[in-house]
């Protein structure tokens, strides 16, 4: 393993200590990644909620219009939206003072992850979070 991988697992390890997940722009729909991924961090024991404003759940998972709506803390907002709707996501994230703002596969922000990181929020960007996750086992 190189110095870079390591740093990185080392990063995505103290991420995943993390339990609270917010998913934005999740999916009722259970064939799209959003589904999938939220499902399964669901499913292997994570909290999580979706950010979704058009449902109330998706599944056993409950669903809020936006991250300002949900009545408890956030450790992990993980967004499946365009990147045109990250700056605004990111300001809430901001805002719930997450402590990681996670950006799934070909989404990319330099500005956003800049603007987290100046408020000592963590950032991951264009890399899937159950990928990832099944890597670390």
């Amino acid at each position: 393993m190189t110095i870079k991988e390591k740093l990185q697992f080392d990063k995505l390890k103290r991420i995943f200590n993390f339990k609270d997940i917010a998913v934005v722009g999740m999916s009722p729909k259970h064939d799209r990644p959003s589904n999938k991924v939220g499902q399964y961090l669901y499913d292997i024991g994570f909290n999580v909620v979706a950010v979704n404003p058009t449902t109330k759940n998706i599944g056993s998972i409950i669903s809020y219009p936006s991250l300002l709506d949900i009545p408890h803390s956030i450790d992990i907002v993980n967004v499946f939206r365009k990147p045109s709707f990250v700056p605004l996501i990111t300001k809430d994230v901001i805002a719930i003072q997450a402590k990681v703002l996670w950006l799934q596969e070909g989404i990319v922000d330099n500005k956003s992850a800049a603007l987290a990181s100046s408020h000592g929020i963590e950032t991951v960007m264009d890399y899937c979070m159950l990928k990832e996750h099944k890597n670390m086992l």
